[in-house]
């Protein structure tokens, strides 16, 4: 990094770092702020909320990061009875995926596949089934009157679509993000290694955060 003309850093979390090596940044917004929301026929309910279900978490046997999220299948489905309850659609929209030839462990349409298939209630669940492009993804987020991400850059079409929402964190990064784009942490729950006790904080957190929005 020393090498280049310009560093550029999203947030201010690796801030000390660059510093303690001497390395001049421009705090700048992620890339996908500048990738515009490519519209195409897709009607949603006056009320909805998308819901990115990540299937690194979903399966849960990724790489390093396996065995950290047991109770994450749970959580999911009481996110959705919570606003299937409320009569709000909630559509299950994957965001990292290959259509074609899905990752092992890895890939979210899977995992939305799985979650609506063995949900037994689908009156009020929609899978958005579809192979998108990225805008057209990031559409769909804009579309929402709410969302809830886990993936990070799910999170990120929200953010920069002024969609309300609320994060699943696995990682420091969320943090940073969050809060550089002036929202607060408290939309935010850390699901690293959750246990199922835990489910009903996440629910209410979420609630809280939609009553808010």
């Amino acid at each position: 990094m020393k090498n280049a003309d310009v560093v550029y850093v999203r947030d201010n979390r690796f801030e000390s770092k660059l510093k303690q090596q001497g390395i001049t940044y421009e705090l700048t917004k992620d890339l996908s702020a500048y990738m515009d929301p490519e519209p195409f026929p897709f009607k949603v309910p006056q009320k909805a909320v998308g819901l990115n279900v990540s299937g690194l978490a979903y399966f849960n046997g990724y790489h390093n990061l396996a065995n950290h999220f047991d109770a994450y299948p749970k959580l999911i489905d009481n996110i959705i009875e919570f606003f299937t309850r409320k009569n709000i659609t909630i559509y299950l929209i994957p965001h990292s995926y290959n259509f074609e030839n899905p990752e092992i462990n890895n890939d979210d349409m899977e995992a939305c596949r799985l979650v609506y298939n063995k949900s037994k209630n689908k009156k009020n669940l929609v899978f958005v089934n579809d192979n998108l492009t990225p805008p057209q993804v990031k559409y769909v987020i804009s579309k929402m009157t709410f969302f809830i991400g886990t993936r990070m850059h799910a999170n990120f079409a929200a953010i920069f679509t002024k969609v309300p929402l609320f994060g699943l964190s696995y990682s420091f990064k969320f943090a940073g993000a969050f809060e550089s784009n002036g929202i607060s942490t408290s939309n935010l729950y850390d699901i690293k290694d959750l246990e199922e006790k835990d489910i009903p904080k996440v629910i209410n957190a979420i609630s809280m955060s939609f009553d808010n929005c």
